[in-house]
């Protein structure tokens, strides 16, 4: 059973250094849960995680054309995405590692590439709580 996350606002990072924004972005995770049954009996004894997968859309997203280019090359080059849950003070923040932009659409405007909707799927996640000041 996966997980669906929404999130808002995220930064696009290359090497630690923003490369684009991104208003809107959906996640699933899928821990992949496997069933373990005892003989003759109906319901599985324990549940074990399987290989992880992390995937997602990004919607409306703003880069620049080079970075677009490097992004989208052979082979692929990877990035990072940090976002938020809310945007309420002290709200949690995901943070996506390894991710690599699979198929979408795209709308090519002066100075900047604006991907309409773009799918992608990351390596690692983590959550980071932020505490208030």
């Amino acid at each position: 059973m996966s997980k669906i996350f929404r999130g808002q606002n995220a930064k696009i990072l290359k090497d630690s250094v923003e490369i684009g924004l991104c208003q809107s972005v959906t996640l699933d995770i899928d821990p992949s849960l496997l069933p373990y049954y005892e003989i003759g009996v109906r319901t599985p004894k324990i549940l074990k995680e399987g290989p992880r997968e992390i995937s997602g859309t990004l919607e409306k997203v703003i880069i620049n054309k080079d970075w677009f280019e490097q992004l989208t090359t052979l082979p692929p080059v990877a990035f990072d995405l940090v976002l938020q849950i809310s945007t309420e003070v002290g709200a949690p923040i995901i943070y996506l590692y390894n991710c690599y932009l699979k198929s979408g659409r795209i709308n090519i405007e002066t100075g900047d590439v604006i991907l309409e909707s773009y799918d992608f799927i990351a390596t690692d996640i983590a959550l980071y709580e932020i505490s208030s000041p």
